[in-house]
């Protein structure tokens, strides 16, 4: 599903109008600089704009991810939840904004991100705002079964990496990276499962293979609230027939990208 130009010049609206009310000007001047010449920053940032401080890599699109304005949908979905859950799972967490929001406000999360630089960035986030020992991280891919996989990783916007075979020949650098399933993970942690879940998934169209993953746990989760990437989706309700086998969904649309399903009395 493509983005149309008013929804793409409405989400850089919010990107500088969140800069300018914190006057970050450094993350405006390389905005303009993006969007005008295709560039990312050419040195690294730090970056808070009330969110926690966010390490940025120079020569990757870290700086957009770090915006309050990015994902603004599912931030203010999330922000209106806070009291009906305690556990966060990221599913392609990158450098780990989510955990590092989340976590500041009490909840417990579990942030899953496969590529090595981008979990060496998501622990160093989890440092430089003292989360690390109330954020449990792991350097994996997740899908249908267990095993390793060749990823392609993106030089600039590193957070769009995956499987290599879902690229043209060529793209980005290499990776093998391990592979596990989400119940395999969850068995190994043993999260509180209880207390309202939220989940959600940006695995660069593996999402159907996560959830695969994942049936017997999330059928053990009484509220639970599935966040997913659907762009990449020809039909967006193509994935329902997985959430028929876990449980009752009501399902809905966040914007263009991305879509909700919900579980139970959330």
């Amino acid at each position: 599903m493509k983005v149309s130009f008013s929804e793409k010049a409405g989400t850089y609206i919010r990107y500088f109008g969140h800069s300018a009310i914190r006057f970050d000007f450094n993350w405006m001047l390389n905005g303009v600089i993006y969007i005008g010449t295709g560039r990312a920053p050419t040195e690294e940032m730090y970056i808070n704009q009330g969110m926690g401080k966010i390490y940025c890599r120079a020569h990757t699109t870290d700086f957009m991810y770090a915006s309050r304005g990015y994902e603004y949908k599912i931030k203010r979905l999330l922000r209106s939840s806070m009291s009906r859950f305690n556990l966060f799972i990221d599913v392609g967490a990158c450098i780990g904004e989510y955990s590092v929001w989340l976590a500041s406000q009490g909840k417990t999360c579990i942030a899953v991100e496969p590529v090595k630089d981008n979990f060496l960035s998501l622990n160093k986030n989890l440092v430089l705002n003292g989360l690390e020992d109330r954020v449990i991280t792991a350097n994996v891919a997740l899908s249908d079964h267990q095993g390793t996989a060749e990823f392609a990783i993106r030089t600039m916007n590193k957070g769009a990496s995956g499987l290599a075979s879902f690229f043209a020949p060529g793209t980005g650098v290499s990776e093998r990276v391990p592979m596990t399933t989400l119940d395999a993970l969850l068995e190994q942690l043993n999260p509180d499962l209880d207390q309202g879940v939220v989940l959600k998934i940006d695995a660069e169209r593996m999402e159907e293979w996560v959830l695969k993953g994942g049936i017997k746990s999330l059928q053990r989760i009484p509220r639970l609230m599935v966040i997913f990437e659907t762009a990449h989706l020809k039909n967006r309700k193509s994935l329902e027939y997985i959430f028929d086998e876990i449980g009752e969904f009501n399902h809905s649309y966040i914007d263009c990208l991305n879509s909700l399903a919900v579980k139970g009395s959330f």
